[in-house]
């Protein structure tokens, strides 16, 4: 008897100590942060650094930097050890335009500055090279 009563005992503990799991908030505001996500043109991406005070960080290698980047452009490489150490050290209220070569990496960057409570950050998917052009259109 002794041992049906600790058993219930530590059920109804059990019980109470735990969160219900749900999965439907989980997935819900996974999704609402993708679609906040904002991704920006070429076009846009050069209109809020050159009149809205944004700052572009170019996220490639060093190696990549070296054919070019935008003028004035922190470059943080997203491949390097470092990189969440250097990113961490940004102004969180600061207005940043996050580029790569194609998208992907400026992508991943957002995400993490968005875990790290960073406000105001765009991701320009289409790219250096793109961005280059609509500047020198």
């Amino acid at each position: 008897m002794r041992i049906y009563l600790i058993i219930i005992l530590f059920a109804c503990i059990s019980a109470c100590n735990s969160k219900p799991s749900n999965n439907a908030n989980a997935d819900t505001s996974s999704r609402q942060v993708e679609a906040q996500k904002p991704e920006i043109s070429s076009q846009e991406a050069l209109d809020l650094v050159q009149n809205q005070g944004f700052t572009f960080i170019d996220v490639r290698t060093p190696k990549e930097i070296a054919d070019g980047k935008m003028e004035g452009a922190l470059e943080i490489n997203y491949k390097a050890d470092d990189f969440q150490e250097k990113i961490s050290q940004l102004d969180r209220d600061g207005k940043y335009v996050l580029y790569c070569r194609s998208g992907g990496r400026s992508g991943q960057a957002w995400t993490l500055m968005n875990e790290l409570g960073f406000k105001n950050v765009k991701d320009a998917t289409d790219g250096f090279s793109s961005i280059n052009d609509a500047l020198n259109k």
